[in-house]
């Protein structure tokens, strides 16, 4: 199988990518990762990456970072896109620019494609900034619709919790949490310890940053 990141925002497209590679290293830790870049045409076969197997672990991660520019390397992925598709090995495909035509062709046998431009990033911050409001607001239900959409919109549970973290110790600092200080309080030093915690017990940071948000009066 094969996913595809592109996009003129890099640091969100490769945000992306870092993210989705790192929880497939949970997955399978010994599998090899082979980094291929446009200055490798003469070292590197798909063929032979398709046919072989890895030192510790029969499954490769192969990363084509940056590579459709360079013809010989894009035509042996396009030769093979079929045979990706179907191998036990994972590869993954890093682009800033992916032409319309290439995009359509990928789209064929990609498992999925994700782009990230500038103008979705601005909508994660306006998302983002959304949750703060809407916990200053004091309304759960408003609180947990912003935060739905954020996760929706892309936004990483990672950055979520900063700024939930964040507005709940603003709130404390201004005063503005009046008569439930104490309140207040154990929610910051819940949310410090949340992602020690989840990480403690194997739980998706998503879902208990969703159950603390419910949790809430």
């Amino acid at each position: 199988m094969f996913y595809v990141y592109h996009g003129l925002d890099e640091k969100a497209s490769r945000g992306k990518l870092r993210r989705a590679m790192d929880a497939l290293q949970k997955r399978v830790p010994y599998a090899h990762i082979l980094r291929i870049t446009d200055e490798d045409e003469e070292e590197i076969s798909l063929k032979d990456i398709l046919e072989s197997k890895g030192l510790f672990h029969p499954r490769r991660v192969v990363l084509f970072d940056k590579v459709l520019s360079n013809k010989v390397i894009r035509e042996d992925i396009f030769k093979h896109l079929k045979e990706m598709k179907e191998s036990e090995h994972i590869f993954f495909i890093y682009e800033e620019k992916i032409s319309a035509a290439h995009e359509k062709k990928l789209s064929q046998y990609a498992e999925k494609i994700e782009k990230s431009d500038r103008k979705e990033t601005e909508k994660k911050k306006e998302n983002v900034f959304a949750l703060a409001n809407a916990l200053g607001s004091g309304k759960r239900s408003d609180v947990w619709i912003e935060y739905r959409k954020a996760l929706l919109s892309g936004a990483a549970p990672e950055a979520l919790h900063g700024m939930i973290f964040w507005k709940v110790k603003d709130m404390l600092v201004k005063g503005i949490s009046g008569s439930r200080e104490d309140e207040y309080r154990e929610m910051l030093s819940m949310l410090a310890e949340m992602p020690h915690k989840t990480r403690r017990d194997g739980v998706e940071l998503e879902y208990a940053l969703e159950r603390f948000i419910l949790s809430l009066r």
